[in-house]
């Protein structure tokens, strides 16, 4: 018995000995996994070199005890018991997967997790919130620089009664999305413990950053015999929430602590790539970044609001997807597909991109009211994707920036959308941010003039809207759009940020200015120095990091924009 067999082992033996203290008595189920504390660690430990075998092991387990479970009789609290033992699985195959890189896993076993996963989130206890609730935001960095602390998520009780999380309003950790977010990566708690539902959404994207073409076709196959039906609307809603962390990458780098392929621009064809999987035959670079590319068209087709036809309730669920796909298309934001794909490829997604972006502005356009508030993030992601493929040179994305958005922000309920529609746009246009959070965002040669002078008018109405009164989630919305115009224009940031801050009074305007300023500290402040040789080379991620480097250094938590700033004078 190799070391992680027998660390299965008493892992699986730890779970049978909880199972079976509990079998008496109705207990809380998270608290129960008490015992399990040191062991979860050891399993992330030994993923790298036997994650296929483990999970595959581990499946397999999990399949016996559950059968064992509805087949046993007299048991005084079976409901409790199958909680536990889901719970005790869900949490080994994330801790599990999070250290796996891309392609490490093969079909099968990723084919039966994506089972085990759609089955628990089918079978969630409690409904999923709806797209008005915010599950399709992300941390305002961008997934990759924020880690979840265990208060931060909210969780379900044995009871089914859900416990509040400690995050500011607009931050709602249990339910963000996005594939390639920290966040998915993240260890959950054991006590409290998120939902099995929550769980399994979680492993859901771990598992499609090695096939995410399976996981999007079985996307499709949950929820076509559904979409027609009244009496599983719950269901369509529970299955498009579920899949929040579908990962689709342009270059085949995935959100893991390891290494990955650099698929950059310098990157030749004749080069070769040996997948994770040992089974796997090495493929060259360009075959590689064909591959990967061709998967993120696909998803994008896939999940194409306006590709589905449902004769009941066709909006409700097109606004779901416009949520999904926003958050599947958010940690692409500003890839660049590589020089070594093929012109097959390329044409290929700017295809795609193009006619989803083109569906979604003809929806919207039909009924604005009704439609803009889902749909609005979701056309400013697709813009700057289309932008990045070089079609029509921006001008798709100024029109939009300077029509579509200015009307947006004058009207009350969609101010909200409209600034996180310009968010989106500024990402995606955006150098994408280095892995990991412990690095600020990479700077960035001036604008074209066009395109600047248009997003200065999107913030400054954005800025404006935000002063004629309270609207609630305005705040954190227009906050997360000016953070995020730093890392394409800092002294714009800056600008409106100061302008937001100079009321005079309490009023919307100040705390949006106030949410925005940790943000733009984490995008432009440099973490290295004094605060990584104390910590033995090690920075720590968010915000954290910065405050610690600049305390070490003697530095101003502003030193990063204001060079940026200089920096934008001197070009």
């Amino acid at each position: 018995m190799d070391l992680a067999e027998a660390l299965l082992h008493r892992y699986t033996t730890s779970v049978v000995a909880i199972l079976n203290a509990s079998s008496g008595e109705s207990c809380d189920a998270s608290r129960s996994l008490g015992a399990l504390r040191d062991l979860l660690p050891a399993l992330s430990a030994l993923a790298p070199t036997g994650g296929p075998q483990l999970i595959n092991t581990l499946t397999r387990w999990y399949q016996q005890q559950a059968r064992a479970l509805a087949s046993s009789s007299g048991d005084r609290n079976p409901l409790g018991r199958s909680r536990t033992l889901q719970l005790a699985f869900w949490h080994a195959a994330h801790r599990v997967l999070a250290p796996l890189p891309p392609g490490a896993l093969a079909g099968t076993d990723v084919a039966r997790v994506i089972d085990l996963a759609f089955d628990a989130v089918i079978a969630g206890r409690d409904p999923a919130p709806h797209v008005d609730a915010g599950w399709g935001t992300r941390p305002l960095a961008g997934g990759a620089s924020y880690h979840a602390a265990p208060r931060d998520a909210s969780y379900h009780d044995e009871n089914g009664g859900i416990h509040g999380s400690h995050t500011s309003p607009g931050a709602h950790v249990a339910h963000i999305g996005g594939g390639d977010t920290a966040l998915t990566a993240a260890s959950p708690p054991l006590d409290p413990s998120p939902s099995v539902a929550s769980l399994a959404s979680r492993v859901l994207g771990l598992a499609s950053r090695h096939d995410p073409d399976a996981v999007t076709a079985r996307l499709v196959e949950e929820l076509e015999p559904r979409v027609n039906s009244e009496s599983k609307r719950g269901e369509v809603h529970l299955i498009v929430h579920g899949a929040r962390f579908l990962h689709v990458s342009l270059d085949g780098a995935g959100p893991t602590r390891g290494t990955a392929v650099s698929l950059g621009s310098d990157a030749g064809r004749t080069h070769t790539h040996v997948d994770a999987n040992p089974g796997s035959k090495s493929v060259s670079v360009g075959e590689l970044a064909d591959r990967y590319a061709a998967s993120a068209a696909q998803t994008v087709r896939r999940l194409n609001p306006c590709a589905w036809h449902p004769t009941y309730r066709k909006s409700d669920l097109r606004h779901a997807l416009c949520a999904l796909l926003h958050c599947v298309l958010a940690p692409v934001a500003g890839a660049r597909i590589p020089e070594a794909a093929s012109d097959v490829t390329r044409r290929d997604w700017a295809e795609a991109v193009t006619t989803c972006r083109e569906d979604v502005d003809k929806w919207l356009r039909s009924k604005e009211k009704k439609h803009a508030a889902a749909g609005l993030p979701l056309l400013g992601a697709l813009h700057a994707a289309e932008t990045l493929c070089g079609g029509d040179g921006g001008n798709g994305l100024h029109a939009f920036l300077d029509i579509a958005l200015l009307r947006a922000f004058r009207e009350p309920r969609h101010r909200a959308p409209a600034a996180d529609a310009l968010r989106a746009a500024v990402e995606g246009i955006a150098p994408p941010l280095p892995p990991g959070g412990t690095s600020p965002a990479p700077a960035t040669p001036p604008l074209p003039e066009p395109t600047r002078g248009k997003l200065r008018a999107a913030l400054g109405a954005a800025a404006s809207a935000i002063k004629k009164g309270p609207h609630g989630a305005d705040v954190h919305a227009v906050a997360r759009a000016v953070a995020a115009t730093a890392r394409l224009d800092p002294l714009l940031s800056a600008d409106v940020l100061m302008d937001l801050l100079h009321q005079g009074k309490v009023c919307d305007a100040t705390a949006a200015g106030l949410a925005a300023v940790p943000d733009v500290i984490l995008l432009t402040a440099s973490r290295s120095g004094t605060a990584s040789r104390k910590s033995g080379g090690v920075v720590k991620p968010g915000l954290a990091g910065v405050l610690e480097c600049m305390r070490d250094e003697g530095l101003d938590p502003f030193s990063g924009l204001v060079d940026r700033i200089v920096a934008m004078g001197a070009a």
